[in-house]
């Protein structure tokens, strides 16, 4: 048994990796952060870096993916929350939970909004998200006082 015991990398042969250095890796962090929509094509033009090394930088050095936004119909704020809260309470106590023949006495109607938009794809929302990371969130509602006749 006369072999060689040293535990060590030894040289091997090809050309040595050089694109995962510290300084790439802050490289494609800072783009990242300046954009989080950033694309493989745009980080290749930015870092001069080939993408199978931007792949490898984003998903193991930096431990990233890219997640689509998760689409919302709309947002309120805390204030709007409430008085909607309010209203519904007054409503409950009105009409005794429902048991009262004063619900029948409720007239609604409906109003139909259609705004024009150009339309994102769930493409165009996605962002670098750390592993683990929640997707972000996306109002839906894109208004438009543009109108087409056709």
């Amino acid at each position: 048994m006369h072999g060689n015991c040293i535990l060590e990398d030894g040289p091997r042969p090809g050309r040595p990796s050089i694109t995962h250095t510290v300084e790439n890796v802050e490289l494609v962090l800072d783009e990242v952060t300046k954009d989080p929509h950033v694309t493989y094509a745009q980080l290749e033009h930015e870092t001069k870096l080939s993408s199978g090394s931007i792949n490898v930088i984003l998903h193991k050095e930096l431990g990233l993916r890219k997640l689509c936004a998760r689409w919302i119909p709309h947002s309120l704020s805390s204030d709007q929350k409430k008085c909607r809260v309010d209203f519904c309470k007054i409503m409950l106590k009105r009409f005794v939970n429902g048991t009262s023949r004063a619900v029948s006495e409720i007239l609604t109607g409906d109003e139909t909004w259609i705004y024009h938009y150009d339309l994102e794809t769930k493409r165009h929302s996605k962002e670098w998200v750390e592993e683990g990371g929640l997707p972000p969130t996306k109002v839906r509602r894109i208004r438009s006082v543009e109108s087409r006749c056709g």
